[in-house]
């Protein structure tokens, strides 16, 4: 799952996000050089912070297992501060 965070209320400022997920949440974020590394949270919850600039490929998520996650994101800039919360519900068919 992408997560499209509302990056534009920063203008064309970096944004330095905070991101917590819970656990069995795999986080794909980007290594620096173009490409994306995997992280899974293997503990209750995990906290990733990163820069981001307006026009950057959104973050994305992914689960193994069935259930309810709850992901909170929050990016600042001198432009503004946002909070967002996602909510994913993995079920299978």
């Amino acid at each position: 799952m992408q997560l499209d965070l509302w990056t534009d209320r920063h203008a064309d400022e970096p944004a330095v996000v905070h991101l917590e997920v819970p656990e069995h949440v795999r986080v794909r974020l980007p290594d620096g050089d173009g490409g994306a590394l995997e992280q899974h949270c293997q503990q209750q919850r995990c906290s990733h912070r990163l820069t981001r600039y307006r026009g950057d490929a959104p973050l994305s998520v992914a689960v193994a297992q069935p259930g309810r996650y709850e992901i909170h994101v929050r990016h600042e800039s001198n432009e503004a501060r946002v909070r967002e919360r996602f909510i994913l519900i993995a079920a299978r068919d």
